[in-house]
């Protein structure tokens, strides 16, 4: 099953111009793909745009070749999870609660939660280094860690599509690291269509397979790497020099980019 935006079209009111326009995105099952461009490129939009969160002005976004508005949401939440950028949790809620509400689409209103349910949300907790957080109070832990409750409650899910807006935003270094192999590791070993909006390009070079580069709402790039995060490309989009080498990591030949 593939999520797909055709032509996707998308204008806040108020605004002058189009915050996405006439933009393409196939994310396909066991692929990573990112969406990357500078502050105000429309990044955030599209994932909104695909995860069904807001409607397109034209053009149409489809998982399974059928209409995001067409799909009973309880059944569309089984197959795709969100992370946003920014979430406020206003009342009081443990950790662990709240990576469990990943589970809320499969429990339905009659079935409580189970024994099934309770190793999805210890594991995915487990993942993304959380464990032993449980019984905090979300709202006492660090950013950090607040992030990495909200990338389990969104693995408790099971998805077979994962949207994760700037993820790793609040990380330091090693949990940075850790949550992109955990990504990679979702995509290559279970099948998962990744979709990742990131400011690091390095990054998504090293574990992304395929790259959608955006400037000013509109595609600049599409395609993988090597032909997307490329000195020209990046140094025109983002307004600043920039010089590309190819370095080797383990996952393979990756262009870094490097400031001048």
């Amino acid at each position: 099953m593939t999520l797909e935006g055709k032509s996707l079209c998308y204008r806040y009111r108020g605004a002058s111009r189009d915050a996405v326009r006439d933009v393409s995105l196939r994310a396909e099952s066991g692929a990573v793909s990112t969406v990357l461009g500078p502050n105000g490129s429309g990044k955030s939009t599209l994932l909104r745009l695909l995860a069904g969160g807001v409607q397109p002005r034209s053009g149409t976004a489809l998982y399974g070749g059928r209409p995001l508005d067409q799909w009973p949401r309880r059944l569309l939440a089984r197959q795709l999870a969100v992370v946003t950028q920014h979430e406020h949790i206003p009342f009081p809620v443990t950790a662990g609660n709240l990576a469990a509400m990943g589970r809320y689409p499969h429990l339905g209103p009659w079935r409580r939660e189970g024994a099934e349910d309770r190793t999805a949300v210890a594991a995915s907790m487990e993942r993304c280094g959380v464990a032993g957080l449980e019984e905090r109070d979300f709202r006492t832990l660090s950013g950090g860690e607040r992030q990495r409750v909200r990338i389990a409650r969104a693995l408790a899910q099971e998805p077979r599509v994962l949207l994760l807006d700037e993820p790793t935003a609040a990380l330091d270094m090693r949990y940075e690291m850790s949550i992109f192999r955990l990504l990679r590791e979702l995509a290559a070993h279970e099948g998962t269509a990744v979709v990742l909006v990131t400011h690091n390009l390095n990054l998504a070079a090293r574990f992304g397979d395929r790259h959608l580069l955006l400037e000013e709402g509109a595609t600049a790039a599409e395609g993988d790497a090597a032909d997307v995060i490329t000195g020209e490309n990046v140094s025109r989009v983002y307004g600043w020099p920039v010089g590309v080498v190819s370095q080797r990591f383990q996952e393979g030949d990756a262009p870094q980019v490097l400031p001048a």
